[in-house]
């Protein structure tokens, strides 16, 4: 995490909507703060030097710096979140990024090997992948402009980076770090998406080593190494072996592109450039931590976009065929949740369900079952008043069907004997009589 300072004398308090709390450091072509708006978000603000703010030429340079930064898409690099280049104080303000350089990292913690090498080395290949879809050229590709974020490496600072016309080259007179200059920005020549394939070389090589590869003792000795020297790669595997030598080429057409590294340190074949899908494949293996959902995350959308310049689908939207992921190296495959899955059933190991409100789970004791209980009770309630109702002389009509009546009262042999009759009743419900049946 970079070395937060306080505010010096001169210094401003606010910068737009954020209010300025420290310094992050000091360029030849501003000073960069540290700020935080009302809703907590925090920005590295970049502001123009005050001795630079009637220059034309600067003011351009700056703009030009803003106009690429937001062509990248922001899943590989700080995302701009406000910028003003016409006031007294021209600034941009980007996403603040938690982590130290990777120059700072080496020299704290020693050469990257293993694992981290590599995910160092699919995280930047991937954004310098995404930066040139966006037709931009970094020129300043090195350790110190790589962060080292919790969800993977972040190339920043476009402050030298321009974009390409139409034939994919720059004329330009030699700009960027030495130790990290290709062959061609020494002598004056084009550069293009090539030079910053040497100077992600150059960079990796000093992840694996701990030491710029080409440096010396004065500028002239660090550009003769550059054209003359040959990098010891032995400490790496492969395929990065391979590939950072190959990036190292002294001759631009020797080089691979940013799209055939990635390719390659995939194990995918380098017939064609970089799908969307493979840079989103490239963004979670550099990402120590769980990647997002497949075929809605940010890297796929912005990726899409960038790379092959169509509307961005809506959320949720099916992902096509051509854009499955591929399949990752065993190495570098962390665990991602399916998105086609149904969401995990809550059963314990026997099978049943478990009750979150229960300890370790259990099951819970049951309420006894009322229901059956005082269903019986009213079946036998109705039971016994039908019994006491036929005991007493009751005789229910029938609907539909028939039943008896009481019609009348004899005496035979000195007994009562109650005559009935037997009554029919129409499909209307109506009593249908007949002929009564006498007891005898």
């Amino acid at each position: 995490m970079p070395q937060i300072t306080p505010l010096m004398a001169g210094d401003p308090s606010r910068l737009g909507s954020f209010r300025l709390t420290g310094r992050i450091g000091e360029g030849g072509q501003g000073v960069v703060y540290l700020g935080v708006n009302h809703e907590g978000e925090r920005a590295a603000i970049k502001l123009l030097h005050v001795k630079f703010t009637g220059d034309a030429s600067a003011r351009s340079r700056f703009a030009r710096e803003l106009r690429a930064s937001q062509r990248v898409a922001p899943f590989c690099t700080a995302k701009v979140i406000e910028a003003d280049l016409e006031g007294d104080t021209p600034y941009i303000a980007s996403e603040y990024i938690e982590g130290r350089s990777l120059r700072d990292h080496v020299e704290s913690e020693g050469p990257l090997r293993g694992t981290a090498l590599d995910r160092l080395a699919i995280g930047t290949a991937t954004a310098l992948t995404a930066i040139h879809h966006a037709a931009i050229v970094h020129r300043d590709f090195k350790p110190d402009n790589v962060l080292l974020a919790a969800d993977g490496p972040r190339v920043v600072d476009f402050g030298i980076a321009r974009i390409l016309d139409s034939t994919g080259t720059i004329t330009s007179k030699a700009i960027g770090t030495p130790a990290y200059m290709a062959p061609e920005q020494i002598a004056g020549e084009d550069v293009g998406p090539y030079t910053d394939v040497f100077a992600w070389g150059a960079t990796m090589a000093f992840a694996a080593t701990g030491e710029a590869v080409f440096d010396g003792a004065s500028i002239a000795v660090v550009l003769n190494r550059i054209l003359t020297h040959e990098v010891d790669l032995s400490m790496m595997d492969e395929p990065l072996r391979s590939v950072v030598r190959s990036s190292l080429a002294k001759s631009p057409q020797a080089r691979p592109s940013a799209d055939r590294i990635l390719l390659r340190l995939l194990g995918h074949p380098d017939v064609a450039d970089a799908s969307p899908a493979v840079l989103t494949q490239g963004v979670r293996i550099a990402n120590p931590a769980p990647a997002p959902p497949v075929g809605d995350d940010e890297p796929t959308r912005v990726a899409r976009k960038h790379s092959i310049g169509l509307p961005l689908p809506p959320s949720g939207a099916a992902r096509p065929p051509s854009e499955t992921v591929a399949p990752r190296p065993a190495t570098f495959s962390p665990s991602t949740p399916s998105t086609d899955a149904p969401p995990p059933s809550p059963r314990g190991s026997g099978g049943e369900p478990t009750h979150p409100s229960a300890p370790n789970g259990e099951e819970p004791a049951r309420p006894p079952k009322l229901a059956g209980i005082i269903m019986l009770v009213l079946v036998l309630l109705a039971a016994g008043f039908a019994g006491v109702a036929y005991a007493t002389g009751w005789r229910p009509g029938v609907v539909g069907g028939h039943g008896v009546e009481p019609v009348g009262v004899f005496r035979v042999g000195g007994k009562a004997v109650t005559s009935h009759r037997t009554t029919f009743s129409s499909a209307a419900g109506r009593p249908d009589r007949r002929a009564p049946v006498r007891d005898a």
